[in-house]
């Protein structure tokens, strides 16, 4: 049987190890939203909707090259944040590999934000949404 202190030790032991592993996860996760929110995957994505929801011709938005720099230079900022906080709680001997599964979250919520901005920016399309799911 383990003693209480060989218990705390393997917990933090195994917090690390999947801290660390959702963090390998997390940088090519930050890699791939950077690239969804560049102005020309945008542009794509807007453009698929569209035509899926049959709103007319695809207008390129003023903007678009800004609000996707924003999404691109939170991701990387997002990612450094919550590994600091692991960083400084792991140094303290406390749980951390739930900062990895806050910052994907916060990531995600960073791609959708910014393109729902991004098709918001088009009121016509927001009308054809509006539409399919209304009636």
């Amino acid at each position: 049987m383990l003693s209480l202190d060989e218990q705390r030790r393997l917990r933090r032991r195994l917090d690390r190890i999947y801290g660390i592993a959702l963090f390998i996860v997390g940088i090519g996760a930050t890699i791939v939203n950077m690239q969804a929110l560049t102005e020309q995957s945008i542009v794509m994505q807007i453009a698929a909707m569209f035509e899926q929801y049959e709103a007319g011709d695809y207008v390129r938005a003023e903007g678009l090259a800004a609000l996707g720099w924003a999404g691109i230079v939170a991701h990387p900022l997002n990612y450094a944040l919550w590994l600091y906080v692991a960083l400084r709680r792991w140094r303290a001997e406390r749980f951390a590999a739930w900062c990895a599964i806050v910052g994907a979250v916060i990531g995600w919520l960073i791609t959708v934000g910014v393109l729902a901005i991004a098709a918001g920016m088009h009121p016509r399309l927001v009308d054809a949404v509006l539409a399919s799911v209304g009636g």
